[in-house]
């Protein structure tokens, strides 16, 4: 919740986000450990095959999540690519990340952008540069914040203090 507040007080900060991709990220190693009896019984994934299988693991129960929430994809390349700069193997989301540098701190120019397409008049905000274009990283980091706390309504999970 710190890593996410901050960046939303800030979007055009690029460490802040990068910090917010990997606790949104790496939150499943700490829910599953916690919780992994309920979400092996309750939760599936997408095996090699495409053949639905239970969760039985941490990264299983991560697979899970991008069905859960595809922006958890894009998570997840953000957060393993800000660790590791480039990735060899990427996420099947259309617009995942393969190098660090997909993500960055962008100012749009007056008028650039689509209506409603973050703050107008160039004010910087982090963007994701998928295959469908620049991403705002504030969108991607919402939905994957708004999974875990709908996550946590449903199983009783406290995990967003």
């Amino acid at each position: 919740v710190p890593d996410y507040n901050d960046f939303v007080a800030d979007v055009g900060d690029l460490r802040k986000a990068f910090h917010t991709a990997i606790s949104l990220f790496h939150m499943h190693d700490w829910v599953y450990i916690a919780h992994g009896t309920t979400i092996n019984q309750n939760l599936t994934f997408n095996d090699h095959t495409g053949a639905s299988r239970s969760v039985a693991d941490s990264k299983t129960f991560a697979n899970s999540l991008e069905i859960i929430e595809p922006n958890f994809a894009l998570i997840r390349g953000i957060a393993n690519a800000g660790k590791h700069l480039s990735l060899n193997d990427t996420r099947p989301h259309p617009d995942a990340p393969s190098h660090a540098a997909n993500t960055a701190s962008q100012s749009l120019g007056w008028g650039e952008g689509g209506f409603g397409m973050g703050p107008y008049g160039g004010a910087p905000q982090v963007m994701l540069d998928g295959s469908s274009g620049h991403l705002q990283f504030i969108q991607i980091a919402k939905n994957v914040f708004e999974m875990w706390k709908s996550l946590a309504r449903t199983y009783g999970w406290i995990v967003l203090t």
